[in-house]
């Protein structure tokens, strides 16, 4: 049973769970080409609404203030913008790599804003994967497991999409281009470190098996890359 919560926080709640499976359900339609545009729009949304949560819990106010009063802006508040929250919520830990992943997808989605660029879905994959298993994980700290998503998401099919590199994609589309510098400049300014972390970019193998021996047994399963042995961490890096 889920723990009671303030109104104010649950709305937070309610609005960034909602907001991201939403985020989650428009990625895996397959006839939908604004994929990472559509993902990064709404999952902002959700990373925004889930940190305006975790202050309201915490009794502050996460809206702007001028001379000792909040500011107002059509009659409502003016709240925070993710980067403002971003630094309330991480403080000085500038190299968190959930921060870094977030950072990163703030001047994407305003350059995804205006333009649709399908081509270079591939190549972001992985932080679009890092940015919705961090929410859950965010979530489940703050507020318990029963507010993650996890539990009313299932693996999408798959159709071995062919990948596209930036170079490809901004053969195939110079729009792309503003899009394509900006992730390699980005990528190249963080460390080594956070660039190799898993809260910054998930990274994954889709290896077919031989059917399992029990007729129990998963279909699919997830095996951490941290708890594989030395020498099958060398054949998938191979």
């Amino acid at each position: 049973m889920a723990h009671r919560l303030p109104k104010a926080v649950k709305r937070c709640v309610e609005k960034a769970t909602d907001s991201a499976l939403l985020a989650v359900e428009l990625y895996n339609k397959p006839a939908i080409k604004f994929k990472s545009g559509g993902f990064i729009v709404l999952m902002i949304i959700s990373w925004t609404a889930l940190f305006h949560a975790v202050i309201f819990k915490r009794k502050k106010k996460p809206f702007y203030k001028e001379k000792n009063r909040f500011l107002k802006r059509d009659g409502d508040y003016c709240y925070w913008e993710l980067d403002k929250c971003l630094g309330e919520y991480f403080g000085s830990d500038t190299t968190n790599a959930i921060r870094k992943n977030l950072e990163f997808f703030i001047p994407l989605r305003n350059i995804i804003e205006h333009k649709s660029l399908p081509e270079i879905d591939s190549d972001i994959f992985a932080e679009c994967q890092a940015m919705v298993l961090n929410f859950d994980k965010i979530i489940e700290k703050e507020f318990g497991k029963e507010y993650c998503i996890r539990e009313s998401l299932s693996f999408s099919l798959q159709l071995y999409p062919s990948a596209k590199s930036l170079i490809d994609a901004v053969v195939s589309n110079p729009q792309t281009k503003p899009a394509a510098d900006f992730i390699k400049k980005y990528r190249s300014s963080i460390s080594t470190e956070t660039l190799s972390s898993g809260d910054y970019a998930f990274k994954a193998f889709l290896i077919q098996v031989a059917n399992h021996k029990s007729a129990n047994a998963l279909p699919i399963q997830f095996i951490s890359y941290d708890k594989l042995s030395q020498q099958e961490k060398i054949i998938l890096n191979e």
